[in-house]
């Protein structure tokens, strides 16, 4: 569960301030069993490590539309989702899509 606190912690910095940030990360790393309880399907820390990345990927893409960070780092975020969990496949395609519409709605083809 330790892996998906770095990407927590830059998700919520972005969306809140400073005081929403550590208490979040707080509750993440000290409720760890709770957090297992509450969801049974994400106990692997792998699988909700790149689920945090994706996160931290669609809003960086959100932000800078420009730069290639974002579809990177979401690139990366979905091989190793699906490489860590086979089941992933459907919802990184999913979001794949849903990013590839983003793009093209935004974009104007002449």
């Amino acid at each position: 569960m330790s892996l998906a606190v770095v990407p927590l912690l830059r998700v919520m910095g972005r969306l809140y301030t400073g005081k929403v940030v550590l208490t979040a990360g707080l509750l993440y790393a000290f409720t760890a069993p709770l957090l297992k309880l509450a969801t049974e399907g994400l106990r692997d820390s792998g699988k909700l490590f790149s689920l945090m990345l994706i996160a931290e990927a669609l809003l960086e893409i959100h932000r800078n539309r420009k730069k290639l960070y974002g579809y990177v780092i979401f690139a990366v975020a979905a091989a190793v989702a699906v490489l860590t969990r086979a089941e992933m496949l459907l919802f990184t395609g999913v979001l794949l899509a849903f990013v590839l519409k983003w793009e093209f709605a935004e974009t104007k083809i002449p």
